[in-house]
């Protein structure tokens, strides 16, 4: 546990890959949903690590509520950012590319989660940090971008999981809205900003679960998922779907047609509840026969 400490303060002088994160209510319907497939004893254990870290604003004693949790520390410990992202390179027309490797990514934070929290070595405290960063980043490994960043003429250094790609979005109302394809696919379909809430309460929590059975409403549960645990496996994934939808038949600056506006949509839907059926699966698997003391210990975070 000490090296893992020290190898976080390392990475404290390392830059954030970028700025953009799927949004606060993707994560915590994704969490909510595989709440629901979980059961009590392993939410309960769950739950036991989300309160150790309950007095680290901003203050969750759930684990649905603290999905967000990651994103919100962003400013204070900035270092963090790395683990949202594997920015594997997308190089359609073979150009010859300057794009840094960074190893500290989505995938080492969730192989590292996992092993801290199997480990019967590890602190409480360490496993409370180790489950708050699995529940996030378990959800964002599944946002295609997040996996894969475009190298071409235009993006000699990369893209940057389309943070340099410009392009703009035509609303409902006919507004058109000047942003990029990163952002794009952390915000692709609407969600009522009451997910988004800091508060910690039931009535939060209730209409958490109203989107999340909206969610599964418009597309089901996967009828099968035998994929591996790996979290590169579930990464490569979703590089494939950046490469096949996300990146395909557009260009920089461009207004996004509605066509693909409508199947980005309904592929993030089904990233979130895949996302939230993996994150319950591996959840299981780590938790099964684990113990844990009767009282966890709240530690204070001064920021």
């Amino acid at each position: 546990m000490k090296k893992y400490l020290q190898l976080l303060l390392l990475l404290i002088g390392l830059s954030p890959v970028c700025l953009f994160a799927w949004s606060t209510p993707f994560h915590r319907i994704g969490v909510q949903i595989a709440k629901e497939n979980l059961s009590k004893q392993v939410i309960d254990k769950v739950n036991y690590y989300i309160k150790i870290l309950s007095d680290a604003p901003p203050v969750y004693k759930d684990m649905v509520l603290a999905a967000s949790w990651l994103d919100e520390i962003r400013q204070d410990i900035p270092y963090f950012s790395l683990y949202h992202y594997k920015s594997s390179v997308y190089n359609p027309d073979h150009f010859s590319c300057k794009v840094k490797s960074i190893p500290y990514d989505a995938v080492f934070a969730l192989r590292k989660s996992i092993a801290v929290l199997k480990s019967n070595s590890s602190s409480d405290f360490a496993k409370a940090l180790s489950l708050r960063i699995l529940i996030h980043v378990a959800l964002d490994i599944h946002q295609p971008l997040h996996t894969v960043q475009l190298c071409s003429a235009k993006f000699p250094t990369g893209d940057k999981g389309g943070n340099k790609f410009p392009v703009s979005v035509k609303t409902k109302t006919g507004k058109m809205i000047t942003s990029n394809l990163h952002k794009f696919w952390d915000n692709v379909f609407y969600i009522p900003v009451r997910s988004r809430s800091k508060a910690n309460n039931s009535k939060l929590q209730f209409l958490i679960r109203k989107d999340a059975d909206a969610l599964i409403h418009d597309v089901g549960y996967p009828v099968t998922d035998e994929v591996s645990l790996d979290p590169a496996v579930w990464a490569q994934e979703s590089k494939s779907v950046a490469e096949k939808v996300a990146y395909n038949g557009i260009v920089p600056g461009q207004t996004l047609p509605v066509s693909y506006v409508e199947q980005a949509t309904l592929i993030a839907k089904k990233r979130i509840v895949l996302g939230g059926i993996r994150l319950a699966r591996l959840l299981k698997e780590i938790f099964k026969g684990s113990k844990t003391t009767k009282k966890p210990l709240s530690v204070k975070i001064k920021r």
